[in-house]
């Protein structure tokens, strides 16, 4: 076997065995993850060298180039973090041994997705990930979940399905091409499979309006699965699609409109889901809704069809992987000791937790942006995409780069409300002796936060020459002038006169004196002030107050709107199918009472009358046998 089967087939195999034999279980599981990663580093290094195609098993077709190897090793990166982190997590969970063999069957055949090199075999993996997903979903959801569950099978699946049918109406009319063809997009039945696809990839990612099932499941999903399924791999997947589809199998560029039609989708994705996580007081519903929100730039930058922009949204799927994956993580090791996510119910956690502290600040500043992370970096080659849009006539890129940039101001603000709430502040008295997670949960953010910090500093030298630029069919010309090493030194020159701002401050003596309001004194609890009370005005605000009601409300949720017309459909399809039973029912009635009405006057008791029946049923037979 060839490294391609082996980086399926062993985590499976592991995986199975894990399930089997209970007193090697994590051994079992964690030998699948390592040999998984070993086997996706093997495969990278030979797609920096050469393009490799190779058939397995007569149908399926397998194939790596630059782009497919770098999402195969972060897929299988993640696998393994997440693992070693829920061991410890989950160390109660009663369904543990199913979690962790799905986590396993999902990496793999996620492997195997990335790996497809026709449109049969994606095909076939696609299907089997989805029902792994659903599996996985099964064994990690908390109890009063079957509501979430359902939406998340209806929106996965429905849009599964799309994806599926726009894939089999290529196969009619090419057949079982390669993803690598460049189709124009100049005709209709290209242009339906195009966005048929499209829908599938975005609700794999999350975009608006397919992104409802992400918030809802974050209610009753822990930690880990939140930042292996919306968080990294749904990411890597879907945009890893969305890209292939538009610059490989089809030519995006051929079709000004369906340019339009991903940055639009892209611009209200941001605007739509960051306005939502500005106004949540639950910490993993805010994470999600800023999942869905970063999205918007990765469909942006690809829509703009500008090198740079492209660059940029598949550098920023990458970096929001290592960010968006450590924020859920480090939310999820708060939880493990407060046993909460409700932020006003938290706060003043950061010298209880300094290691998580650190792992959570630095990938809040680079969602939102701030140099010379790697947020930043991503975030401005999408702007230079769109601002070139210019130049080709599109008068739309000034509302595509306010949005974009209005969503990165917005992020900050909400993370700055988030850090506070959990962090800073007042410490509630039952946390007074929390102490720092282990080794095995701090250890996975901890490292995707310094690769925050690495990707941004070093961004041009490691993760653009070395993934992201060779990944692409197209030369990539830099627009302006940046240097991440200088703007490193000077915010940590900022930092330090800022720490001993902090310190003159902290060694003068404070006097505290009591706070009296309407004649009384307040309480020490009533003193807190609760970081959900951040940003509590925008909810009056005249111009949104009835687009969050209308959000909170679940009126932007495509899904309940479609619920209620299946459901109408439904009702209607009982009552016709009702109606023609009732008819059948009737008429199979009459024909009964009529032939049995016949059979009685043949039962007269008259010798004569049996013996000419018998001779008619004599001749019938007869007839039946000549003719």
């Amino acid at each position: 076997m060839s490294s391609f089967e082996l980086l399926i087939i062993l985590p499976i195999i592991f995986g199975f065995l894990g399930y089997l034999v209970s007193f090697l279980r994590n051994e079992f599981y964690f030998l699948g993850a390592i040999l998984n990663f070993h086997y996706a580093v093997r495969i990278f290094f030979i797609s920096r060298k050469t393009e490799v195609i190779r058939k397995t098993f007569g149908i399926f077709n397998f194939g790596v180039d630059k782009l497919s190897g770098f999402v195969l090793l972060f897929i299988s990166l993640f696998t393994l973090l997440i693992l070693i982190y829920s061991i410890r997590y989950l160390k109660y969970y009663e369904k543990k041994k199913e979690y962790f063999y799905y986590l396993l069957l999902i990496g793999s055949i996620s492997c195997g997705i990335v790996l497809a090199n026709n449109i049969i075999t994606l095909m076939i993996f696609w299907g089997i990930l989805l029902s792994l997903i659903f599996g996985f979903f099964q064994y990690t959801t908390k109890n009063n979940s079957e509501d979430a569950f359902i939406k998340s099978i209806f929106i996965l699946g429905l849009s599964d399905f799309l994806l599926i049918l726009g894939f089999a109406l290529l196969f009619v009319s090419y057949g079982n091409i390669p993803l690598n063809l460049k189709i124009s997009l100049n005709n209709n039945l290209n242009i339906l499979a195009y966005i048929l696809i499209t829908i599938g990839c975005f609700a794999k990612a999350g975009a608006i309006p397919l992104h409802s099932w992400i918030p809802e499941i974050s209610k009753v999903m822990p930690a880990s699965t939140m930042a292996f399924i919306p968080a990294s791999l749904d990411k890597l997947l879907g945009i890893y699609l969305l890209l292939k589809v538009s610059y490989y199998l089809f030519d995006l560029n051929t079709n000004f409109t369906l340019k339009n039609y991903l940055m639009i989708v892209g611009s209200i994705t941001i605007l739509a889901a960051v306005l939502m996580a500005l106004i949540q007081k639950e910490a993993m519903k805010l994470l999600s809704f800023h999942a869905v929100s970063q999205v918007g730039y990765m469909v942006l930058g690809i829509g703009t069809g500008v090198p740079i922009g492209v660059a940029g949204s598949l550098f920023h799927m990458l970096n929001n992987t290592l960010y968006k994956t450590s924020l859920f993580l480090t939310t999820g090791q708060v939880e493990f000791w407060t046993k909460e996510t409700r932020i006003e119910k938290l706060g003043g956690l950061a010298v209880n937790m300094p290691i998580t502290f650190t792992s959570f600040l630095i990938s809040a500043l680079a969602i939102s942006g701030i140099p010379p992370l790697n947020g930043f970096f991503s975030k401005r080659m999408i702007y230079q995409g769109v601002i070139y849009l210019y130049k080709e006539g599109n008068y739309l890129f000034l509302l595509y780069l306010l949005a974009a940039m209005f969503g990165s101001v917005l992020t900050l603000a909400s993370f700055l409300k988030l850090t506070h709430s959990i962090f800073l502040g007042d410490r509630p008295k039952e946390y007074e002796k929390i102490k720092e997670v282990n080794f095995s949960l701090w250890f996975p953010s901890s490292l995707l936060a310094f690769l925050c910090i690495l990707f941004g500093i070093l961004a041009i030298p490691l993760p653009l020459k070395g993934l992201i630029y060779p990944s692409l069919p197209f030369k990539i010309e830099e627009i302006g002038f940046w240097q991440p090493t200088l703007a490193f030194i000077l915010i940590i020159l900022g930092i330090g006169i800022g720490f001993v701002i902090y310190m003159w401050g902290a060694i003068q003596k404070i006097e505290k004196r009591e706070i009296f309001i309407g004649g009384e004194s307040l309480k020490e609890e009533e003193r807190h002030f609760s970081g959900d009370q951040f940003y509590s005005p925008i909810k009056e605000a005249p111009l949104l107050s009835k687009g969050f009601e209308f959000g909170e409300e679940g009126s932007f949720d495509f899904y309940n709107y479609l619920k209620t017309i299946l459901g109408t459909i439904s009702l209607l399809f009982k009552k016709v199918i009702d109606f023609i039973l009732e008819i059948i029912y009737q008429t199979i009635v009459y024909f009964s009472e009529t032939f049995g009405s016949l059979l009685r006057k043949f039962q007269s008791g008259i010798l004569s009358d049996y013996l000419v029946v018998i001779f008619i049923g004599i001749v019938i037979i007869l007839l039946i046998l000549i003719l």
